[in-house]
């Protein structure tokens, strides 16, 4: 089956990227995870729509495109996860701690992480393994209850995928 919501429905062979922070042209979202990475939270004070303005999920929500609950979903059900266009930041904490808890949860999971500034391995080795322990180390601080023993286990489920495969598929795949 696809997934079904309020403006699309998608067959199961559908293209299935999914834009939590919208397009150029659609649903684009710019924000922060919550109340704490703003310099004055007091300005929310009896303020719904400002916050509604400023809170990523509550821009999405506001949206009224599904795609949280849509992409929470997916996640949750995923065993290989491929990240592509979106910062390993803080403003992001909620996916990445969506994504760590799924690869928490399924021992098979794969997560692999686009990431255009590394090269490839055969070009810099060195390089390639540096941004590789850089990404792994930012995704794994989203694992408060992990012990290190997981932490291990789940980094070595953990990729970096040098290529653009979006561009690369852009030859084959029809528009």
């Amino acid at each position: 089956g696809g997934g079904c919501r309020k403006r699309r429905c998608l067959p199961a062979t559908a293209d299935l990227r999914w834009h939590v922070h919208g397009t150029f042209d659609r649903d684009m979202v710019f924000g922060v995870h919550d109340d704490s990475q703003v310099a004055f939270p007091e300005m929310f004070e009896n303020n719904d729509i400002l916050r509604a303005q400023i809170i990523k999920e509550e821009i999405n929500h506001g949206h009224e495109n599904g795609v949280e609950e849509d992409v929470k979903r997916i996640v949750e059900s995923s065993d290989i996860i491929y990240i592509y266009g979106m910062s390993l930041g803080e403003t992001d904490n909620r996916w990445w701690q969506r994504i760590m808890e799924m690869m928490r949860s399924k021992k098979n999971a794969q997560l692999i992480v686009y990431d255009y500034e590394t090269p490839e391995i055969s070009i810099s080795a060195y390089t390639y393994q540096k941004n590789r322990q850089i990404i792994r180390s930012k995704l794994l601080s989203f694992c408060d209850q992990a012990t290190e023993t997981e932490k291990n286990e789940l980094a070595s489920r953990i990729y970096l995928d040098p290529h653009d495969k979006f561009d690369m598929l852009a030859n084959i795949v029809p528009k």
